[in-house]
């Protein structure tokens, strides 16, 4: 039965794939409604390459680029950042086979979509945390191309996290905060006198969308996956799901313990299939809805 549900929903993915782009408006609204519920429930990973490409746009931006990644690495610029992106690919994706070693196709691939991107924003150029964003993407995509305009895509959301004063930063810890204290009160206060705030433990959430090394792969591609369809907000909704699983174990601790245990929880609290739906549950008040994707669209 497993089998054939599986099977089922490659077949609807495949479908919305195919109308994606139809001349048909009604026939092209009726895929792209079909998403909003398949989506929360995980793209199957056989599809997912092509998927996170249809939703991030990637497609459109590649075709009317067509031979600019290949010229953006041929200009002096692109390598202006060389040193900080050597230091930071090599401990991307450690124990992944794809990007094990300067040479490996994975750092390779990663190496010149940063370079790249750094020419291509060169207002924000490379920060520290776009390896994991870019290595994931080329690791489910598989395609340099493909990953650098996805990259490119998501970066359209979220370059406050990157640009100077990393204002987006600094305004998606003021909205978790506050959701922590309508959500989570209990947690608010007990940090609150523990004088704990969430920068410490948050930063590494936003700046890297819970692509970093200690996050199960298959949680990251879960979030990735509402992500390119819906946007900034579930990186607080994962937050808020995290944070509330660990409640319990959070009040029994002190100061930095605190902040170190939230860092680094069980493996269990990170499976996908009972966070995500928690996660779901966790919506921001209009309010801040209307906070982050105001300051989605400032910076």
């Amino acid at each position: 039965r497993r089998q054939a549900e599986a099977a089922a929903t490659r077949a609807r993915w495949a479908q919305i794939c195919e109308h994606w782009y139809d001349d048909d408006v009604d026939r092209q609204v009726a895929a792209r409604e079909q998403v909003r519920g398949l989506v929360t429930v995980g793209v199957p990973h056989s599809i997912r390459p092509r998927v996170w490409r249809m939703l991030a746009g990637a497609y459109d931006l590649g075709q009317k680029n067509q031979g600019v990644l290949d010229m953006l690495l041929q200009l002096p610029q692109a390598h202006k950042f060389d040193s900080d992106i050597e230091d930071d690919i090599g401990r991307t994706l450690p124990g992944c086979e794809l990007f094990a070693g300067p040479q490996s196709e994975g750092q390779r691939a990663l190496r010149e979509i940063l370079q790249a991107y750094s020419v291509f924003n060169a207002t924000v150029g490379y920060c520290q945390g776009m390896n994991f964003v870019a290595g994931y993407l080329f690791l489910n995509i598989g395609c340099r191309e493909g990953a650098f305009w996805t990259f490119v895509a998501v970066m359209q959301q979220v370059r406050g996290l990157f640009s100077q004063g990393v204002p987006l930063l600094n305004a998606s810890f003021d909205i978790l905060e506050r959701m922590i204290r309508d959500r989570l009160p209990t947690l608010a206060a007990h940090l609150a006198r523990q004088g704990v705030t969430v920068a410490p433990f948050a930063s590494q959430w936003f700046s890297t969308l819970f692509c970093f090394a200690s996050v199960p792969r298959r949680l990251s591609n879960r979030i990735l996956d509402i992500f390119l369809y819906s946007g900034y907000e579930i990186v607080f909704r994962v937050g808020m799901a995290i944070l509330a699983s660990l409640e319990d174990q959070l009040l029994k601790l002190e100061g930095e313990d605190i902040v170190l245990y939230i860092r680094e929880p069980p493996v269990a609290v990170l499976d996908p299939a009972t966070l995500i739906p928690v996660a779901l549950l966790y919506e921001p008040a209009p309010e801040l809805v209307e906070r982050i994707r105001e300051a989605c669209a400032s910076f």
